[in-house]
């Protein structure tokens, strides 16, 4: 009986150790892989598909879906136009879209927003940005080593988890990676011929 006692006393003060080194030294915030890095096919395929299957659950339990595309690209246009589709087709709902110079409050929910708005003003929402990628980017050493993550470093950290995972040096790769609750990032890799020599 006394060597059960000794088990759980020394358990219990190397628990107590290793909780006092980590909270002293602070919890890293990772990027969550949400979809794996995937060739995009021809007329953007499959990523819209892949965008509406795995964030169904977002889409459902969230009422607004603020979409940070790029308004200049037309692959970003494209998709704009697909992932509606996609999740019609899927999902047999329709999507709720806010206009420009409409008010938040006017759109019904669920309510996808294309257009920049104030998150400030809204509750319950998930955010999709678009993030351009390059294979041959150098992460910065101070990304490394931060606890939370900005908006440049969620990049760097994300390639740099899924760089080994681009296999085919010809093919343009798309992935999908979650931050916290409400942020997702949908990293797409820059065309080779847009890429500067």
């Amino acid at each position: 009986m006394k060597k059960i006692f000794w088990a759980f006393g020394v358990s219990f003060i190397v628990i107590s150790i290793l909780l006092l080194v980590i909270v002293k030294r602070g919890v890293i915030i990772r990027p969550q892989p949400l979809i794996k890095p995937t060739v995009i096919q021809e007329n953007f395929e499959p990523v819209s598909r892949h965008l509406a299957l795995r964030m169904f659950p977002e889409f459902q339990s969230t009422d607004y879906v603020i979409w940070n595309l790029d308004p200049e690209n037309t692959e970003s246009q494209l998709l704009e136009k697909q992932i509606l589709q996609e999740y019609q087709k899927i999902f047999q709902k329709n999507v709720n879209v806010l206009s420009a110079g409409q008010p938040i409050e006017t759109c019904p929910k669920p309510c996808w927003i294309f257009s920049k708005v104030d998150e400030e003003k809204l509750n319950n929402f998930v955010k999709v940005d678009w993030v351009n990628f390059d294979r041959v980017e150098p992460i910065p050493e101070s990304c490394m080593n931060k606890k939370i993550l900005d908006a440049d470093c969620i990049k760097f950290v994300s390639l740099n988890s899924i760089e080994r995972k681009l296999k085919e040096p010809e093919s343009r790769y798309f992935f999908l990676h979650k931050y916290m609750d409400t942020s997702f990032y949908l990293f797409i890799q820059t065309p080779r011929n847009l890429i500067p020599q």
